[in-house]
């Protein structure tokens, strides 16, 4: 099963967007997928405990707002499935 996901964030040799990810079986869950993504991403909450982090602001399946998914974190993925992440990003300034 390939679910692709693109984010509002790209980390050099670890997360560049789009990222392909691959799963042997079927049935994997939203959950289950930001799990694996923050194994791989150290530096950014994308999970905490059973919830989502802190610094996510947004995450859409396939175009539709993860707060409209009835099944939110448990929601089972398919093959081909869109995931999209977005951090809230702090403005960056200068004086």
């Amino acid at each position: 099963m390939h679910i692709s996901v693109d984010a509002n964030f790209t980390l050099k040799g670890v997360f560049e967007t789009p990222v392909q990810w691959s799963f042997k079986r079927s049935g994997v869950t939203l959950r289950e997928l930001l799990r694996e993504i923050d194994q791989r991403v150290h530096s950014i909450t994308i999970f905490r405990d059973n919830d989502l982090g802190d610094d996510i602001e947004e995450i859409w399946l396939n175009g539709k707002r993860f707060f409209s998914l009835g099944e939110k974190l448990d929601t089972p993925l398919k093959d081909g499935d869109r995931l999209k992440i977005a951090l809230y990003m702090a403005p960056l300034g200068g004086g």
